[in-house]
Parts: C-alpha cells; structure tokens; sequence
C-alpha cells in the first residue's frame, strides 16, 4: 500500500543496443569549369575621410589620399591627394601632391 509503484509498461519499446550512425559529410562539389572569380578594385575615390561631424586639431600625416568634409586645424603633410568636400572647413598648413 505504502510506498508501492506500480509498473506501467511502455507504449514505445527501447533498445539499448542501437548504435548511432555517424552523420555523414556531403561531398563537396566539383570545381566549375570556366569560371573565373571576380575581385573588385577599390574606387579611385577611395580615401581617408574626416567626415561632417568631426573637428581634428592638431598635425595630420598621411601615406594615403583624405578626404575633408569635417573641420581640420593645424597641419597637413600627404604624400597623395587631399579633397575638402563641401562642408569642410580648412585652416592649416597644407602639403600634398594634389589639392
């Protein structure tokens, strides 16, 4: 009475003797014949940007091209271009190849 269980058989038989299968690897498929991958180039345009909400104070060097469209003050040294945009404001000394 106290402590008896009853014992209730289970609707679903269980075998403890089935292995797993190991899952299996799709082959990878076969390289396409005359295809070739596209890279894309960067743009021409592609520079260092000081964008419309920043305001940088002091010296500035670059290797690369910039692009100006926030405020500078100070100094500017770049080996390549230097673009101010529309909105930028310049007030620096000013070396590049190209402005």
């Amino acid at each position: 009475m106290w402590n008896k269980r009853d014992e209730v058989p289970s609707s679903t038989p269980t075998n403890r003797n089935v292995q797993a299968e190991p899952p299996r690897q799709a082959a990878a498929p076969p390289p396409l014949q005359g295809v070739r991958e596209v890279v894309k180039e960067p743009a021409p345009s592609s520079a260092a940007a000081i964008g419309s909400s920043m305001i940088i104070k002091g010296d500035i060097f670059s290797r690369e091209e910039l692009y100006v469209d926030g405020e500078v003050e100070g100094k500017l040294e770049l080996q390549h271009r230097l673009t101010i945009g529309p909105r930028g404001k310049v007030k620096a000394q000013i070396r590049a190849r190209e402005v």
